[in-house]
């Protein structure tokens, strides 16, 4: 018995031995149903077929979950493909909602073959909706808004999987999960920007200013010590992302919100961009303030 070219066929030799087989084609999906209908007549009295039927319906869900990753991976990169610098405009619920989409990504990744893997991701999301319902009060503006959406899904990730790892591993985890799906597309991102701008260091200044008033808003407060055609010396004073993790008991966790501006801290280079950029510390590592500082060198090597 085999049909042709479907998504997946069974050939039956006439010994008892036999082989499954994978592939695919058009009109797979008529052929499937069709090679299953068949099977649920004659696998209640042939149990060779009956172990057969239950091995392909193993691979078509094993198949499903890789697919659904794969979209799932293709979509957020699509919403972060919506970016370039030639068009760019902040869009703080995209860039949210991708970077959210590939945390949940990774660690469902992470914990495929975990027993309680779907229990594990339920609490997750019940964990995420009681720390975004419970603290509302947060949302002073519209940034406020979905910074909050990404601190709840950090720290209840963090709640959740220390009840299955070690404290070390869990930490290594979230922070893999918050900084690599995107880190690519964001270092990439800022280094176009600055190889295709005319004047590289007034990009990142004009790109720093935007964030600030529509990425970070009043959750944050700035200090800007200069602000010249030199040099642009920002100070976060109060940091919404510090402040929310210290509030519930867990100031480690902002570690990693600071460990994700190495995506786009490394895409400057200062022999090509003409920009020197120093950030010795961060309140989330001990400092009194976050000091993002760019100066301009005076060189431009990009011809």
């Amino acid at each position: 018995m085999r049909c042709e070219r479907p998504f997946l066929w069974i050939s039956l030799s006439a010994t008892p031995c036999s082989v499954l087989h994978i592939a695919r084609g058009p009109g797979s999906a008529r052929h499937f149903v069709t090679l299953i209908h068949t099977l649920l007549q004659y696998a209640p009295h042939s149990p060779l077929l009956f172990v057969f039927l239950s091995a392909i319906l193993k691979l078509v869900y094993s198949n499903l979950n890789i697919r659904s990753s794969r979209i799932k991976s293709e979509h957020m990169e699509e919403r972060m493909q919506e970016h370039n610098p030639h068009t760019y405009t902040l869009n703080a619920e995209a860039e949210t909602n991708a970077l959210c989409e590939g945390f949940v990504r990774v660690i469902e990744q992470h914990i495929a073959t975990h027993p309680r893997k779907e229990a594990l991701l339920t609490e997750l999301q019940q964990q995420q909706a009681h720390l975004e319902a419970t603290h509302q009060d947060w949302i002073v503006d519209m940034p406020a808004k979905y910074n909050l959406k990404m601190v709840v899904l950090v720290l209840a990730a963090y709640r959740v999987l220390q009840k299955e790892l070690p404290r070390e591993e869990t930490l290594k985890l979230i922070r893999e999960a918050f900084i690599k799906p995107t880190e690519g597309f964001v270092r990439q991102f800022t280094r176009q920007m600055l190889d295709e701008a005319a004047d590289p260091f007034q990009a990142i200044i004009n790109t720093s200013k935007t964030r600030e008033q529509d990425a970070f808003g009043k959750g944050f407060s700035f200090e800007r010590a200069q602000d010249d055609k030199q040099a642009y010396l920002l100070n976060v004073k109060r940091c919404f992302y510090h402040r929310f993790f210290v509030a519930n008991g867990t100031p480690e966790l902002t570690r990693i919100f600071c460990d994700y501006d190495a995506t786009w801290i490394g895409a400057i280079d200062p022999k090509r961009h003409g920009i020197r950029f120093e950030r010795p510390s961060t309140l989330g590592y001990g400092a009194t303030m976050c000091p993002f500082h760019f100066y301009r060198t005076g060189e431009n090597d990009r011809a």
